[in-house]
């Protein structure tokens, strides 16, 4: 078995993401492809049976003539390879209360703390080292005790659910488009003891809400956010909370030209590797 390495020499995120996405072209499973910062440089790492295939995806990367990394390729000698990539993930504090704890190192975990939350992100995006998931744990922290029904839009693995949970969330809604990403989700909900009112497929613009949201979590694509602007709106209780990221330093300024609404007022603006993310209040 063979470890082989993309080694961006800068820690920007569309480096990483664009490269993600070529080697997903390519034919590696999106779950199988291990990042890892370090030293101010990204590794994107995944896992093949012969050196003669690592080489062969290698050269396609190559003719593709992309600047700013390089690749190495690594024999593996241990039995258990196809869990070596796990020991790059570990237990990271998320917000000042909450601890991520991958599920894979529960087991490991001598020690149990209250601070612990547990997630499996095998098959969903939200594992809470994107600084987007960061962003929106934080602006959950902000408004603790603030609200009691939350909704969660492009729900992943459920991990904000469960942050907003902990912090005093009683009514979980939680919607994604991923059948894959739902399943994971209700895993994690079920692992961490939440019991949600309602976890479905479902896109937003399918949602029929029969109730308003103190709390509304929507971590998509900068086109979808604009798009659902008024549904998100119509959802949220007056002088409740939005909170939307997934906006890319590039399209900041007109996201926030496309998004601006007199029913909306604009509390804080965050922003981590380039990353924005924004938390209204309606009026």
């Amino acid at each position: 078995m063979f470890e082989c390495r993309l080694i961006i020499k800068s820690a920007r995120l569309a480096q990483s993401d664009l490269l993600r996405l070529v080697l997903i072209n390519l034919g590696v499973r999106e779950q199988d492809i291990v990042e890892k910062l370090q030293k101010g440089k990204t590794c994107l790492s995944f896992f093949l049976k012969s050196r003669k295939k690592a080489l062969a995806v290698f050269a396609k990367i190559r003719a593709l003539r992309l600047k700013g990394f390089f690749l190495r390729v690594k024999p593996l000698k241990d039995k258990d390879w196809k869990t070596r990539w796990k020991k790059y993930v570990k237990p990271f504090a998320i917000t000042r209360q909450i601890r991520v704890v991958p599920l894979w190192k529960a087991r490991q975990e001598t020690k149990k703390s209250d601070k612990d939350i547990y997630i499996d992100t095998v098959f969903a995006f939200g594992s809470g080292l994107h600084a987007t998931t960061r962003m929106m744990a934080r602006f959950i922290a902000l408004e603790k005790g603030r609200f009691s029904c939350f909704l969660d839009v492009g729900t992943g693995s459920g991990i904000l659910s469960i942050i907003a949970h902990r912090y005093g969330a009683s009514q979980l809604y939680a919607i994604d488009i991923d059948k894959d990403a739902i399943k994971t989700a209700r895993r994690n909900l079920r692992i961490n003891q939440c019991r949600p009112a309602c976890i479905k497929t479902l896109s937003f613009d399918e949602f029929r809400a029969e109730k308003q949201f103190d709390f509304i979590a929507a971590n998509l694509l900068t086109e979808d956010l604009i798009k659902l602007k008024n549904k998100f709106i119509a959802c949220l209780k007056p002088g409740k909370y939005l909170a939307v990221s997934g906006i890319y330093r590039d399209n900041y300024s007109g996201f926030r030209k496309k998004f601006s609404d007199r029913r909306l007022r604009c509390l804080r603006v965050l922003v981590q590797k380039n990353w924005y993310a924004l938390l209204f209040t309606r009026r």
